[in-house]
């Protein structure tokens, strides 16, 4: 594990409080009365990591 590999740094973390989050990387669990996403810590990980997209900044056109 790359140490920023981290589920806060991951594309399908959901952050709900400061340190704990939700997974998004599979469907929601149902259970008896709703239906739950995996709950997570800011510094969990696990080994299906993906880096959260950055947006792309667009290049000023040369004229």
């Amino acid at each position: 594990m790359v140490p920023d590999e981290k589920c806060g740094q991951c594309r399908f973390y959901i952050e709900k409080q400061e340190t704990i989050g939700e997974c998004r990387r599979y469907a929601p669990r149902p259970n008896v009365l709703k239906i739950n996403w995996c709950k997570v810590g800011v510094d969990h990980w696990c080994g299906e990591f993906e880096l959260k997209h950055t947006p792309k900044q667009t290049q000023p056109q040369r004229q």
